[in-house]
């Protein structure tokens, strides 16, 4: 899928093809205004008397067609923000697109007024690249063949890889870092867009040690990762990642809310770009040699978890199985704080990622994060993983539906919010976390382990006694007490 026209730097080769890796504008055309993905409304009548969207077919493939050229667009450049153009039938509409959203502008007759499509088209082409959405502090790297190499070889990349320069920031100004462009594209246009990228260094000729790169835009109101790595080093936190330097980017900002906040339209977020490099790279927690280093994996994130709780006053809120590593030594290693919370803050609402988030969040949409919450997901991170891991002699279906029903299934509530978690609450509730028909091939105390970690939940999880209970229970207590229960 690409759009029908794009708009080149020059000098730029497209072969005769829309290559959205390059591309500096799209456009988008269709033949009849049907397919107009959305409907001029009057502000001053209020936001909700007329819906912006519209919600015909054609409009509807519309939006979702120039939604995903701005995501392939941002996943595949470096970028603060882009433009489209939406041409249908003889109007056309200004499209700016940013991780915060977009902003669309009036639809216009271009026949009859097609000074506003010239003028837009030569001020853009007079823009400088800042000025056309790109991140400044990321650009192709500057080095000879011979370094060039010499950093591929410390990155484990092929030969003719392009490299690009990465500006960091840092107290004693901005440090280079080089790697190569980020492998995993971002499948959504807005939030965090996490990105991350094995880079190192280049200093007096020499290659840095390998490190990790990471960047993503943080919603105003949070703290960076980057102030909560330097917090849980200052009180002494085991089993984290090590801080090389980072902190937001200069001018790395979205500008969607700024529009929102004129037209009275709903509330958006402002987000900041944010950028840091760890000290290391090492392998996921899913490439565990054997089931005891995978439990050595969790217990040092465990580890990590409390006492950052404990000492520092953090509370992670998004263990995952992506979010422990294991290190050269074997040893687990929690990172990504980007959604972490001081205790001393405000706030601390809904967070995490779905499959490994407590049943008791999935059911309450909205609700307080607790170190209750985090504490359980680190048994469906543990769950999770032996389902799908650990060799046994459950066929792969059977295995994908059980990963389905604990860790995927949601359904939508009267109020159109997104909810799930009613299997977890079962296993949780029973003495067996995992299905009964799951076995390994090979005895593993894994499966006790598991077990041993789910069953202080089942208190929270099991239905408070009644009234009635409390009664029988206060009888007994008496009878007990007076020496008369025969």
């Amino acid at each position: 899928m690409k759009p029908r026209f794009g708009l080149y730097e020059e000098g730029v080769v497209a072969a005769g093809e829309m290559h959205v890796r390059t591309a500096e504008l799209c456009i988008e055309l269709k033949p009849s205004m049907l397919f107009d993905p959305f409907e001029d409304t009057d502000l001053s009548e209020g936001r909700f008397k007329h819906p912006f969207e519209r919600d015909t077919v054609e409009a509807k493939k519309m939006r979702g067609k120039i939604t995903a050229y701005a995501v392939a667009q941002f996943s595949s450049q470096f970028r603060f923000f882009a433009f489209s153009v939406v041409v249908v039938g003889d109007h056309a509409r200004f499209v700016r697109w940013d991780r915060a959203g977009a902003v669309v502008s009036a639809r216009f007759n271009y026949v009859e007024n097609s000074n506003i499509l010239v003028d837009f088209f030569w001020r853009f082409s007079h823009l400088p690249r800042e000025g056309r959405g790109h991140d400044p502090s990321v650009y192709l790297a500057n080095l000879s063949e011979e370094d060039t190499q010499k950093i591929r070889e410390v990155l484990d990349l092929e030969a003719g890889t392009a490299l690009f320069a990465f500006e960091v920031p840092h107290t004693d100004g901005d440090r280079l870092f080089y790697g190569p462009c980020f492998p995993f594209p971002v499948r959504s246009l807005i939030g965090q867009s996490t990105r991350t990228v094995p880079v190192c260094d280049f200093v007096k000729g020499k290659p840095g040690k390998k490190a990790f790169l990471k960047e993503y835009w943080r919603p105003a109101g949070m703290r960076g990762e980057v102030e909560f790595y330097e917090h849980l080093i200052k009180h002494d936190v085991p089993h984290i990642a090590p801080l090389v330097c980072g902190g937001d980017v200069p001018r790395g900002e979205t500008g969607t809310h700024k529009r929102a906040e004129q037209t009275d339209s709903y509330p958006i977020s402002r987000r900041y770009l944010h950028r840091l490099v760890l000290g290391f790279v090492r392998r996921r927690l899913t490439q565990f040699k054997c089931t005891r280093e995978l439990a050595v994996g969790i217990f040092h994130a465990m580890e990590a978890h409390w006492k950052a709780f404990e000492k520092a006053r953090v509370l992670h809120r998004d263990i995952s199985v992506n979010n422990i590593l294991i290190d050269e030594n074997g040893e687990g290693v929690l990172i990504d704080w980007a959604l972490a919370v001081l205790l001393d803050d405000q706030g601390g609402v809904w967070q995490g990622t779905w499959q490994f988030m407590s049943a008791e969040l999935l059911k309450n949409s909205g609700q307080i994060h607790t170190l209750q919450d985090d504490i359980e997901s680190f048994v469906h991170v543990l769950g999770w993983t032996i389902l799908c891991y650990l060799p046994g002699p459950m066929d792969e279906v059977s295995r994908r539906e059980w990963v389905w029903l604990l860790y995927d299934c949601s359904r939508r509530n009267e109020r159109g919010q997104e909810i799930g978690g009613e299997r977890k609450t079962m296993s949780l509730q029973l003495d067996h976390y995992l299905p009964r028909e799951f076995k390994l091939w090979e005895h593993s105390p894994i499966l006790e382990l598991i077990q041993t970690l789910a069953s202080p939940f089942r208190v929270r999880y099991c239905n408070p006694p009644t009234e009635g209970d409390k009664r029988l229970y206060d009888f007994v207590r008496a009878e007990f007490s007076d020496g008369l229960l025969t």
